[in-house]
């Protein structure tokens, strides 16, 4: 990176966040697609943020198009015209919202086509060649963990004093291994001004 900037002034922040840009390919635009046109589905054909990091959908499928609002340049087609579509367009992505029993045979529908990337919003986790770059997103598992941080942060912020998180952690302790340990690996139990030594 020396060679991006200059003895004695340093960097020029937004060329140096351009070059890495290049370097990793995030300066290339992408076309991508989204299968599936219910409310997931329709919340990313319609967020803005991704023309700001070069990502274009250009299309939705649905089995039913009359339900689907999206902005005009946004092409809105029924899924039996996805593979005319695929052979006639260059999309390098597939995001996929459908439901869990059609989500693998979707995925591999888009890969027979060329699809080398595909974005699962289906609460499934697809198995995809290698050669396939693909992101699983688990709605429920991110709230289960949103959730856990809640429940911490509620423990930590109500904890006014070591002694009363030794109480609550020797309670916990008689009745539960798990809270038991949560309050072990936090280092929460065993904290006391007299040594056991």
């Amino acid at each position: 990176f020396g060679g991006f900037g200059q003895q004695g002034y340093g960097y020029d922040t937004e060329y140096l966040k351009n070059c890495i840009r290049d370097i990793l390919g995030l300066n290339d635009t992408h076309n991508a697609i989204v299968i599936g046109g219910g409310r997931i589905g329709q919340a990313l054909v319609n967020y803005k943020g991704f023309s700001g990091e070069n990502i274009n959908i250009r299309a939705v499928f649905d089995l039913q198009t009359e339900h689907i609002k999206v902005s005009e340049e946004i092409e809105v087609l029924k899924v039996d015209k996805l593979g005319d579509y695929l052979k006639d367009n260059v999309i390098d992505i597939a995001i996929i919202c459908v439901q869990k029993d059609d989500a693998e045979k979707v995925a591999q529908s888009v890969i027979n086509y060329g699809i080398k990337a595909i974005w699962n919003f289906a609460p499934i986790h697809l198995n995809v060649p290698e050669d396939i770059a693909i992101k699983n997103e688990d709605l429920s598992a991110s709230m289960l963990i949103i959730g856990l941080l809640t429940t911490v942060s509620s423990f930590l912020s109500s904890s006014t004093s070591v002694g009363a998180s030794i109480g609550l952690a020797s309670s916990a302790g008689s009745g539960s291994g798990c809270a038991s340990a949560f309050f072990f690996g936090s280092g929460l139990m065993g904290q006391s001004d007299h040594s056991t030594d």
